[in-house]
């Protein structure tokens, strides 16, 4: 991961950036996660804590 000295930015470059990881924090989040045991099924949250 690239370091960035913040400081040398301008105030649209930060908000650039700041746009960005916004986007990138919301795909993560956006991801469906796999609650299956390595199956690669997701499965409903509900489900998790059952035996297949």
């Amino acid at each position: 991961m690239a370091k960035i000295d913040l400081d040398s930015l301008s105030i649209e470059e930060l908000a650039g950036l700041r746009e960005h990881a916004t986007d990138k924090l919301f795909e993560k989040v956006a991801r469906p996660r796999r609650l299956g045991s390595g199956t690669g099924k997701a499965r409903p949250i509900w489900q998790a804590g059952e035996e297949a």
